[in-house]
């Protein structure tokens, strides 16, 4: 009966993550397809450069509170079969939504790149590790003036933000590995932004 309702919960938040309101907004008030549009990324950081920062405001908190609700609904079907909520559990919906978000159902498999879902999904279940992972975004946007290497950078930092957070808190589990596993996604959608980062600098040395 776990087992079932742990499935339930990632099928329902891959579902929800799968609503892109960046593509939504932009055919509701563009007429067009945010994915052809500016970088071509189906989230908030295009939607502000193409639409306006309070259209990309928008996008943003909606993307935020789509790993939130992702979780809220996994622990409600949880209780149908559990005792009580399950960490394990929280943790991969959050990655099911991530997943739906980067490859949606309804928009061909084509989505945005996950860091506002990720930020309000790790909010949610670990704020001391999305602080630490939010200061290191804040550093390496300011030092490289570029989003998408800040949102590289908080990837990179989550493994070692945990460890952090287990060294303070002595409560190290298997919750790490679906840590590393947002990592893993964060950086594989980011893939772009690495390769163009790479060759910027190259070209100046």
């Amino acid at each position: 009966m776990i087992v079932l309702g742990c499935l339930l919960s990632m099928v329902i938040a891959y579902l929800i993550g799968s609503v892109n309101p960046a593509i939504l907004i932009s055919k509701t008030f563009k007429k067009k397809d945010i994915r052809e549009l500016g970088s071509k990324n189906a989230g908030a950081t295009n939607i502000t450069r193409t639409l306006g920062l309070h259209l990309g405001m928008i996008v943003l908190l909606l993307d935020a509170s789509k790993g939130v609700l992702a979780i809220a609904i996994g622990r409600e079907i949880c209780k149908r079969f559990c005792v009580q909520p399950c960490l394990h559990v929280d943790y991969l919906t959050l990655l099911a939504a991530l997943w739906g978000h980067c490859f949606p159902l309804f928009f061909n498999f084509k989505g945005g790149k996950a860091v506002a879902t990720t930020a309000g999904g790790l909010l949610l279940l670990n704020p001391a590790i999305f602080l630490m992972a939010f200061s290191v975004f804040i550093f390496v946007v300011a030092r490289t003036q570029q989003i998408g290497m800040g949102a590289v950078g908080a990837a990179l930092s989550l493994p070692l933000d945990y460890y952090l957070w287990v060294f303070f808190s002595g409560k190290f589990d298997i919750d790490f590995l679906f840590i590393v596993g947002i990592a893993i996604i964060l950086i594989v959608a980011h893939t772009k932004n690495i390769k163009e980062h790479a060759k910027f600098l190259f070209r100046g040395q």
